[in-house]
């Protein structure tokens, strides 16, 4: 009888060790998935304010392209009309902040006879090891005057 009541305790206690081993599995699996939902979700909404900065430098190149070819060689923002000026620019949305840089080089090697254009979008959350922005999503393009037409 002694020996029963033994490995009965033991056999619980294994059966205890391994749940408590698949709970925390699961649980790690759950935690991990929601990490990776957020970071898609995030980089998704970076990207969409990415193109944004693009499509918006685009739109001074077709209004007025010697306003764009004014800008000197550097770093700007939008402010809240929508105009490049000086930065920070941070964007709020779905509960995180993000950050837009244009870049704006008339001597990028990247871009002959054009404006090399490119929009950054920074942002951080909790995989962050300080608080500087660990992520980007960065879009860049070549814009030309389209009043310009080249003769042969």
């Amino acid at each position: 009888m002694k020996k029963n009541s033994g490995s009965i305790l033991i056999e619980a206690i294994l059966g205890l060790a391994i749940a408590i081993t698949l709970i925390t599995a699961i649980v790690t699996a759950l935690i991990s998935s929601l990490s990776s939902s957020s970071f898609s979700r995030n980089q998704s909404i970076a990207s969409g304010y990415a193109q944004e900065g693009i499509e918006l430098v685009r739109s001074i190149r077709d209004v007025d392209y010697s306003t764009l070819s004014g800008y000197q060689d550097g770093v700007y923002c939008f402010n809240p009309s929508y105009v490049l000026g000086n930065c920070p620019e941070t964007i709020n949305d779905s509960g995180s902040t993000f950050s837009r840089k244009i870049e704006i080089s008339k001597t990028n090697p990247k871009c002959t006879s054009s404006i090399y254009v490119a929009s950054i979008v920074t942002w951080k959350d909790a995989k962050c090891r300080s608080n500087d922005e660990c992520h980007k999503v960065e879009l860049n393009t070549c814009l030309i005057n389209l009043d310009y037409v080249q003769l042969p």
